[in-house]
């Protein structure tokens, strides 16, 4: 049987402090990399390829969304403490720096992925707040009314089947976590309570096959579980192996029809929901862990390993 795991060679230690992983506007791979405040650049999957090295100067990446205007734009912050969501050229330089910290002051945009949205904006979430950057360059921020965004943490968002944004919030004791939605043009938000006290803790989210969201949820000390989310809001529970989703880093959905999952732990890797058969399975990366996914070209799912390179899993075909 052949092996599905291929890993890609990463020029030494690029991978070190490895955050995102995203297609970008030329089609090429990106990989967000803090310690060392750049990119990796893959346009072949190749295993002879090599990665070229994008420098953002003296920012420090970590989260990434192709914007419509064919930029990268980028969650970035400084040794001085200032945090931006940046828009960059493909070859790293900087056209323009949005600065979330103001408006409240406290506000950061340093946790949580961004994505574009069918408007052509770049939308991401705050500690407090939702937010979006038009193509034109507008900044804008918007309130959850009834539910307090304070301390936000590794915060998700992804275009819905019905074309709003969605996104996670985190909970805390005694008060379930949530998933959110906001449409891009009216603004229009709606919440819905996760089940308490399985998910107070949000850690990934991703669009299935059959046009429901998936949450990979925590609680303290009782184990995990999957929340299947409807766009009406319904929501169902499913139990997987305790302590998995404490280490999961992101949610894809797969070329099969699977929702895939990953774990940056020690002997984890990469694990799928089948919506139709209602089961978890476990897929060990060779290596350490997977982290970041994203959907790759050609039936693949493409992670990440701290210091080593790129795990490409290719999902089998039905």
């Amino acid at each position: 049987m052949r092996n599905p795991w291929t890993t890609l060679p990463v020029p030494d230690a690029r991978l070190d402090g490895f955050r995102d992983i995203e297609r970008g506007p030329d089609g090429a791979v990106y990989t967000a990399e803090a310690s060392v405040q750049g990119l990796s650049k893959v346009t072949s999957v190749s295993q002879a390829s090599r990665a070229a090295f994008v420098s953002l100067g003296d920012f420090y990446p970590t989260y990434m969304a192709s914007g419509s205007d064919g930029n990268l734009y980028i969650n970035v912050f400084n040794q001085s403490g200032g945090h931006y969501v940046g828009s960059f050229t493909t070859a790293g330089s900087q056209i323009a720096l949005y600065d979330c910290d103001p408006t409240p002051a406290g506000d950061t945009c340093s946790v949580g992925n961004l994505t574009r949205g069918p408007d052509g904006s770049v939308w991401f979430c705050e500690y407090h707040h939702v937010a979006s950057i038009s193509p034109q360059g507008k900044f804008a921020e918007y309130s959850i009314e009834g539910i307090t965004m304070q301390d936000n943490e590794s915060p998700t968002i992804v275009v819905g089947p019905d074309g709003k944004l969605w996104f996670t919030v985190w909970g805390a004791i005694g008060v379930s976590g949530f998933l959110a939605s906001i449409e891009p043009v009216s603004q229009k938000i709606a919440a819905y309570p996760l089940p308490y006290p399985a998910c107070i803790q949000t850690r990934g989210l991703a669009v299935g096959a059959d046009s429901s969201l998936y949450v990979a949820c925590e609680t303290d000390g009782s184990g995990s579980v999957i929340a299947r989310v409807t766009t009406r809001g319904n929501v169902t529970t499913i139990p997987y192996q305790p302590g998995f989703a404490s280490f999961v880093t992101t949610m894809a959905g797969g070329s099969d029809g699977k929702v895939y999952f990953s774990s940056a732990a020690a002997g984890g890797g990469l694990a799928d929901y089948d919506p139709r058969a209602k089961i978890v399975e476990f897929r060990h990366s060779p290596i350490y862990g997977v982290g970041p996914l994203m959907a790759g070209p050609d039936g693949t799912i493409w992670g990440g390993v701290n210091t080593i390179g790129i795990d490409i899993y290719r999902v089998p075909k039905r």
